[in-house]
C-alpha cells in the first residue's frame, strides 16, 4: 500500500473526533495562494482542532460524483456531470509542527502513548 504525508492545518473535525479535514497551503506557478483538502482518519478520537503539523498514513483515493440537493447530477462549467478526487489518509499519525506544541498521541494495543512526556 502507498503511504502519504501531508503538512497542513486542521480545519474541521467529524465522526467523533476520529476524522479531520486537513488543508494544505501552497503557492501556484502564477504566485497565487492555493489549497488542497484531505481527510485524515485516526483509529481513536484525537484532540486536534486547529492543529498544524504533518499527517502520515495509508493513501486512499476515490472519485466523488457531484450531486445537487435533490440527488440529480451537478454540472461543471462545460455542462457535464462534475467529479472531483477525494484523498484520505487512513490509520493516520500526527506530528506537530514547530509552531504547534500539541502532543503526539498514539493508540497502541489499547494503551495511550504521549510522545512529548519529559521522561
Amino acid at each position: 500500500m502507498a503511504t502519504i504525508s501531508v503538512t497542513g492545518h486542521v480545519t474541521r473535525s467529524f465522526y467523533e473526533n476520529k476524522g479531520f479535514e486537513i488543508t494544505e497551503f501552497f503557492t501556484m506557478r502564477d504566485g497565487q495562494q492555493g489549497t488542497r483538502k484531505y481527510d485524515a482518519w485516526f483509529d481513536a478520537p484525537q484532540n486536534l482542532d486547529g492543529a498544524v503539523g504533518t499527517f502520515t498514513g495509508l493513501l486512499s483515493v476515490k472519485i466523488d460524483e457531484w450531486k445537487n440537493p435533490d440527488g440529480s447530477p451537478k454540472l461543471n462549467r462545460e455542462g457535464k456531470p462534475g467529479q472531483s478526487v477525494k484523498i484520505a489518509i487512513n490509520g493516520a499519525t500526527f506530528t506537530p509542527g514547530a509552531e504547534n506544541p500539541v502532543a503526539v498521541v498514539k493508540d497502541v494495543l489499547g494503551a495511550t502513548l504521549v510522545e512529548n512526556m519529559p521522561f
